[in-house]
Parts: structure tokens; sequence; C-alpha cells
């Protein structure tokens, strides 16, 4: 019998309108997706969130972010891509949620960094 692909979905997120660092959520998307292909992981879900600071917001106020921790309890999902880290947070509690993400066997992975 056949392994299914591993589910993936892709987590981006830019601070402001200008974007921080240069990489546009559509860029972020790019080179996910490119990395899942490489993978032979199937991406199911795209989570966005646009103008929203990792430094200066709580978790509570990234809505895409909720609902990808919530989709994660659900067990809808293997592998979360996000294109840097600091895409998915910047501070020890965003970390603290990586680390809970691990314990569901979800592995939170950088496209462009290695860890």
């Amino acid at each position: 019998m056949p392994i299914p692909p591993r589910r993936a979905v892709i987590y981006r997120r830019v601070s402001t309108a200008r974007q921080v660092g240069g990489a546009s959520l559509e860029q972020q998307e790019e080179a996910c997706r490119a990395h899942a292909v490489a993978q032979g992981w199937e991406v199911i879900t795209l989570y966005a969130e646009a103008g929203r600071s990792a430094y200066a917001e709580d978790l509570s106020r990234r809505p895409a972010f909720q609902q990808m921790i919530a989709d994660a309890r659900q067990r809808r999902f293997d592998i979360v891509l996000v294109y840097e880290l600091s895409r998915f947070g910047r501070r020890r509690k965003a970390f603290a949620v990586g680390e809970d993400l691990e314990r569901l066997s979800v592995r939170l992975i950088s496209v462009t960094e290695s860890f």
C-alpha cells in the first residue's frame, strides 16, 4: 500500500504594507510551495496575515495563526512551512507554540534557514 504524501500548510506573514525584508506574501508562498514539491509534500492550506507585527501584537491578534493552531490540534496536517522563522514569530510565546506543534507531531520548517 503506498504511503500517502505528507500534508503541509503554509503560514505567511508580513508586518507592514512595505514588507519587512523584501519577501512579499506571494514570494513566501512561492518559496514554500517549491520546497513542498521538492519534498513530495501536498500543500493543503494557506494561512496568511498581512500587516501583523510579530513584535507588537500578541498571538490572539493573529487570526490566521490561531486558526492554524486549532487545525493542528485537530491533526489536519503534518508540517507547517514558513519562509523564515521570523514569519512565524519573534517572541518567546510564538516559539512555545512551536513546541506545542512538536508535541502534536507537527514539524515547523523554515524553507530558507537550517535549524
